[in-house]
């Protein structure tokens, strides 16, 4: 009798300190598993982090480029506007150029004819 009691002990400690052992290794893996989705949160969330800065910073981009560009035409503009300034004034003056040589050449006609 004494033999059974002791397999029946046996058995139910080995019972025990298996359910025991499995109960460890149960919280070990939920505890690894809750690490791993916090740090798979935490990625996550520097991802999304990360992609806004970028996009922040190539909307940026995109609108200094855009007044860069603005800048240039109208710097382009104001320079076409100078040039045809120029262009009218030297057509003025050359029409008045030409206008006093013909008023020349008349009275040189003139002095010649007297």
């Amino acid at each position: 009798m004494d033999f059974v009691l002791l397999a029946v002990f046996l058995v139910g400690g080995f019972l025990v300190g298996y359910w025991l052992r499995q109960q460890r290794i149960d919280t070990k893996i939920k505890h690894a598993e809750e690490k791993a989705e916090k740090i798979l949160a935490d990625v996550k969330a520097k991802e999304s982090e990360l992609k806004l800065k970028a996009q922040d910073k190539a909307l940026r981009i995109v609108d200094d480029a855009k007044k860069e560009e603005s800048r240039r035409r109208q710097e382009l503009s104001n320079q076409q506007a100078r040039l045809e300034k120029r262009e009218n004034t030297f057509s003025q003056k050359l029409l008045e150029l030409q206008d006093k040589q013909q008023k020349l050449y008349d009275k040189i006609s003139k002095v010649e004819e007297v």
